[in-house]
Formats: structure tokens, sequence, C-alpha cells
């Protein structure tokens, strides 16, 4: 399954260097065959979200968007140290701020058993700052609010 995954996720990469490399030449075709809306659908913005998710070891559980802002919950897929892969799952909060801009971005981390452990929260204000380079990435750590969740696991 995970071969099938790579060739697809290699396909898929092919296809958006590509478009996005001829992208004036692909929208000046667009709109010479009388097709105005030349902009990427959201649906393709988050599958290209959720393969670089993926192919880093977790697993889309829900996702959810609103006005008010966007739900991530990943479960991992690897024997890792939880606390370790916990605290890179909230790293997804600005790639899901930068797919989706949503104003208030969470991202909930279960265990490999489903067993949910932490949730890590921001707005778009950090997300932006990062984004037109005010600062770095490391901001983000700075300013995510973390809630571990009770459990008995051991770690």
């Amino acid at each position: 399954m995970r071969s099938i995954f790579n060739i697809y996720n290699v396909f898929l990469n092919v296809e958006l260097v590509y478009v996005f490399d001829n992208l004036p030449e692909y929208q000046a075709a667009l709109t010479a065959a009388g097709i105005a809306d030349t902009s990427l659908r959201e649906e393709a913005s988050i599958l290209d979200l959720f393969a670089g998710i993926n192919s880093q070891g977790f697993k889309i559980i829900d996702f959810s968007k609103d006005d008010t802002g966007c739900k991530l919950t990943v479960q991992d897929m690897t024997d890792g140290d939880i606390k370790r892969r916990a605290i890179h799952s909230s790293q997804f909060l600005y790639s899901l701020w930068f797919y989706t801009q949503s104003p208030q971005l969470s991202v909930e981390y279960r265990l490999k058993n489903g067993q949910s452990y932490l949730i890590s929260r921001t707005n778009k204000d950090v997300c932006e700052k990062i984004g037109n380079n005010e600062r770095g990435i490391e901001y983000l750590a700075e300013k995510v609010e973390f809630k571990f969740i009770n459990n008995d696991t051991k770690t």
C-alpha cells in the first residue's frame, strides 16, 4: 500500500510542478478556450496538504472548516516517540493556515491506537507574520497553545 501511495504522490507532485511552471501559459490557454475561472479548487490544495502530512507517517482522521476556523485531526501511524511526534504535528498549523487562510487553527494529534493525546492551536495573526517573513517559523513554537489530553499513556 505504501508503494502505491508513493507512486501516486510522485505523479501528483509532477503534475503540480508542471502546472505551476506553466501556469501563465495554462491560464492563457484556458482563457482562449472561454474558461474564465482559472483558480485552483480548494479541494486540490487540501489534497496537496494531506499528501504531505500522510508522507510523514500521519493518517488524516478528520478535517473541518467553516468561517470561524478549521480543525485537522491526525493519527500517528508510526511507533516513534509520542511527545516528539505530538509536537511535530503542531507544525501542521502553519501549513493548515497556508492552505485555508482560516482565522483559527487547530490540530488534534492521536496516538497510533486512536487515543487523543494533544490539541495544538493558533490563529491567523501568528501565521501571517511567518508568511510575510516578519517572523521565522520558530515564532509558531512560541505562540502555539498546547493542550495535552489527560490519559494513562506512558511517555
